[in-house]
């Protein structure tokens, strides 16, 4: 499912920044990987889910057998991928085997006799190997419907994915898909249709098409893309409170001109998937200080005290709401950024700032040749620094001295 790569990509580049475990950071990239090779559309769209099924087989696609392995790699190489993956002559499902990683590189390369580098190197190559030799089976059904929600979690992901990583393919795959959903997903009126499959979009949206969207839009601004996305991101919002907001309390779930219904809902706990207005309320604090405004910051915090006695009565049932509180109760980390893109300079302040895992922060950025960004109030007055770009660390809008040198960016950061 696109939800789940998304949340789970989201899980473990936060693991990264805090831990600077190298495993987290590969999977991480592997997730987002997978998403960027299978399940986005040439269009841009993300595709919602692919099949676990094959020629009326559940995993048929994804197993293999011992004797497959052999036959596909060297016996060197089919030794130390059976070992390090569990691959056996019995299986470890239905005779067949899942790979999974039993061992880490270090104790597998301890237990063939090579080193880890040699280790690693082989089973990338293996890997490669059986990737091109799958890709001959009958692949599982793929559902490629474009769910406007599901992609705005993906965007969130993949932005996110290329701040932490700097990988500019994540950065291209955000962009690609926002555009997208943008264009093909936007209804004439300029609301949101809710999903889209072979040029045909239809359905209204629903308050978590909203929130998904504008929180990956925003999230696609910080991490480097557009201005344009920050201001697509405050229309989006524009228009989720004319359709969802009755003035107090949670928002809607369904729009002001949906299809009635007995009861018209709204809720509060985590499911599957964030909960729709403690994203909506994440949204409005966000836009609060990008935009300077207070008004958006209390209409979120009351959207979530609405559910306020039940929080406190079942707290891991609001995650999520709990996650915007701490935001809005806290006084975020302002980052702002003045540099020319694709500069030496810019990349090692941006690559300086990705080491560190800041949960409670806004950033925002500038390039001095293409200020479409410059009415940003944290943006206003900002500079380079003798013609080098800046990184200027703040806490409501009052900023210490900028910084040029990446390796500064530690204390400046710890500082405020």
């Amino acid at each position: 499912m696109l939800y789940d790569n998304a949340a789970l990509a989201r899980v473990y580049l936060e693991a990264y920044q805090a831990t600077h475990d190298l495993e987290y950071r590969r999977v991480a990239c592997e997730t987002l990987d997978y998403v960027v090779r299978e399940m986005q559309d040439a269009g841009g769209g993300y595709y919602c889910a692919t099949d676990a099924d094959s020629e009326g087989e559940e995993g048929k696609f994804f197993v293999w057998t011992l004797d497959e392995i052999q036959a596909l790699l060297d016996p060197t190489s089919a030794k130390a991928f059976a070992l390090f993956y569990d691959v056996t002559a019995q299986g470890n499902w239905e005779g067949k085997n899942v790979l999974h990683r039993s061992r880490t590189v270090a104790q597998a390369a301890t237990e063939i006799g090579c080193t880890p580098e040699a280790l690693q190197g082989r089973l990338e190559a293996a890997r490669e190997n059986l990737y091109h030799a799958r890709r001959a089976r009958v692949p599982p059904l793929l559902d490629d419907k474009v769910i406007t929600a599901w992609n705005g979690l993906m965007i969130g992901a993949m932005a996110e994915g290329f701040r932490v990583l700097r990988d500019p393919r994540y950065l291209q795959s955000a962009e690609s898909a926002a555009r997208f959903v943008l264009s093909a997903l936007r209804r004439p009126d300029g609301g949101l249709f809710r999903t889209a499959r072979a040029g045909r979009a239809h359905l209204p949206g629903c308050l978590d098409d909203y929130a998904y969207l504008a929180d990956g839009l925003i999230t696609l601004f910080e991490a480097g893309g557009s201005a344009e996305f920050l201001a697509e991101a405050q229309r989006v919002v524009e228009r989720g409170l004319r359709d969802f907001d009755d003035g107090h309390g949670a928002f809607f779930t369904t729009a002001r001109d949906h299809e009635t219904l007995f009861a018209r809902p709204r809720e509060g706990q985590d499911g599957a998937l964030p909960n729709p207005n403690a994203v909506f309320a994440r949204v409005l604090a966000r836009l609060a200080r990008h935009y300077d405004r207070d008004d958006l910051a209390q209409r979120a915090r009351a959207a979530l005290m609405a559910y306020g006695t039940l929080i406190e009565q079942a707290p891991r049932a609001f995650a999520t709401s709990l996650d915007v509180l701490d935001f809005l109760e806290s006084t975020p980390l302002e980052l702002a950024l003045v540099g020319r893109r694709g500069t030496p300079d810019r990349e090692a302040l941006e690559r300086a700032v990705a080491e560190h895992y800041l949960p409670n922060r806004v950033c925002a950025h500038i390039d001095p040749d293409q200020p479409e960004a410059a009415d940003l109030p944290l943006l206003r007055g900002k500079t380079l620094v003798r013609e080098r770009a800046a990184l200027y660390v703040c806490r409501n809008y009052a900023c210490a001295a900028p910084v040029t040198d990446p390796g500064a960016a530690a204390a400046a950061l710890a500082a405020r």
